[in-house]
């Protein structure tokens, strides 16, 4: 092949990185269409495999890094340029590392076992991630699949790494169907069944109906107070109005927003006292996000009870930079409420899946607090906690969405916090979703795929296997 023809073969291989790249931009993005994800890896993987190992490199990193440019703004903003960089940095890391085990298990393990590598390092780089990323499982490939309900449903089995596993497996199948042609159909007869097998459990699971209702909750948010206001007073007297009719409306809990305004040491007791006074009086438990400032300042929640007792919970996981001056919380809050078992995290503790496994409840109430145009994206992160446990997600924001979830992860009710008062009341479910596999097993699933990928790819690696002779059609840079 001459040098005309070679450099035509390298300009279509950065085209084909270039298309992935825009797909895994919107698959990553805040807006997401699950179908992108489907599709996104397709174009790399089919131009990675006959290539050096050094160009794989390039054409992954290429796509990873157009894929990180729908959140260079929104990460800007929250956490600073070099925050942005960070992340911009890792997954054009991430897609380089795959893309060259793509290569590595297209050209060194047989087809039936080489499909199989792609899904299982995603679902690997997943638990890593999520284990030592700041933002915990923020960036995961999983909730650009939370408009697709049959697909999210293995994360009650497999968390995150379980829904990131499907398109992936999906995406290289077809990949490898292209570039092996007729051979191949017959490998690809196990992860069809495995697709068709999730995608089964997803729909039995989402057929099942909502449960009738137990007790009713009440979420409210108001976004006329700018920042975190000083005096709680005026603060509470708007919220009152609004608490006393969702009572009316039959809710026996209200949560409300995180941050919603400063407390000191001092004004505590006093607050309570008012909160206790208005719970008495309408015989509900309420839900409070609050700035505590003591000794150290805290990010907290308070539980307070219609029997008098007031319980705290503070958060645990604090933006990078944003709330750099909150002390951390290191403790869960479970207890009952309205008959039921319940648990309280606050706004980014939910991107975390080790906050709230395990928990023996049924129901989650979150204040939270988000930047306005992630609202859509933060409250889908909440919803698939609520999936990987098998229980309700009652989310309250303010700049974001007022959000109750059930256990499969179906919308049961939201609105948009505006300035003027936003207020659902919600049933919540008569028949909470029984504890699940993921539960108990945690990311056991997720580590098992790192290691098979790492397996299957590194073995061949170790005993130095020769590699076919590079094609005529690699690229020339």
């Amino acid at each position: 092949m001459n040098r005309n023809a070679r450099n035509g073969q390298a300009l279509l291989r950065i085209a084909a990185a270039g298309a992935s790249g825009i797909l895994l931009a919107w698959s990553y993005g805040l807006h997401p269409w699950w179908g992108a994800a489907w599709l996104a890896p397709i174009p790399l993987l089919v131009a990675v495999a006959p290539v050096r190992w050094w160009v794989a490199v390039v054409l992954g990193a290429l796509a990873g890094a157009i894929g990180s440019v729908s959140l260079l703004r929104y990460l800007i903003e929250l956490g600073g340029v070099l925050d942005a960089l960070s992340m911009s940095m890792v997954r054009s890391a991430q897609w380089a590392g795959m893309a060259l085990v793509a290569r590595l298990a297209m050209t060194r393990l047989p087809a039936w076992l080489g499909i199989f590598v792609m899904p299982a390092m995603i679902a690997g780089f997943e638990v890593v991630a999520a284990l030592l990323s700041p933002h915990g499982s923020g960036g995961s490939l999983a909730y650009s699949q939370m408009d697709a309900l049959p697909v999210i449903q293995v994360a009650s089995i497999g968390g995150t790494a379980a829904v990131a596993f499907l398109p992936m497996l999906f995406a290289n199948t077809v990949a490898s169907v292209i570039l092996r042609r007729a051979w191949v159909w017959r490998a690809a007869i196990a992860p069809a069944l495995v697709l068709l097998l999730a995608l089964g459990f997803g729909g039995w699971r989402t057929s099942v109906p909502v449960a009738g209702e137990d007790a009713r909750v009440a979420l409210i948010a108001i976004d006329r107070f700018k920042g975190i206001p000083r005096g709680w007073e005026e603060t509470w007297a708007v919220y009152g109005p609004e608490i006393a009719d969702a009572v009316e409306s039959g809710a026996k809990i209200v949560v409300l927003p995180e941050k919603l305004f400063t407390i000191t040491t001092e004004e505590r007791d006093a607050f309570l006292d008012e909160a206790h006074a208005l719970a008495r009086k309408h015989g509900i438990d309420l839900v409070i996000g609050v700035d505590e400032r003591g000794e150290s300042a805290r990010n907290r929640a308070y539980l307070i009870s219609h029997t008098g007792v007031a319980r705290h919970y503070d958060k645990r996981h604090l933006v990078p930079g944003f709330e750099s001056h909150f002390a951390p919380g290191s403790g869960s809050l479970v207890a009952q409420s309205a008959g039921l078992g319940v648990g309280v995290a606050i706004c980014k503790d939910m991107d975390f899946p080790g906050t709230i496994r395990g928990h023996d409840v049924a129901v989650m109430l979150v204040p939270a607090w988000d930047f306005g145009e992630d609202a859509w994206f933060h409250s889908r992160i909440a919803m698939l906690r609520g999936v990987e446990n098998g229980v309700v997600v009652a989310r309250s924001a303010r700049d974001g969405l007022l959000t109750v979830s059930d256990a499969n992860g179906r919308v049961l009710a939201e609105t948009s916090s505006a300035a003027e008062p936003r207020t659902i009341v919600e049933g919540l479910p008569n028949r909470p979703g029984e504890a699940t596999l993921y539960s108990t097993i945690g990311e056991a699933f997720g580590w098992a795929c790192f290691v098979f990928a790492f397996g299957a790819v590194g073995v061949p690696v170790i005993r130095r296997r020769p590699s076919p002779p590079a094609s005529s059609d690699d690229m020339v840079l």
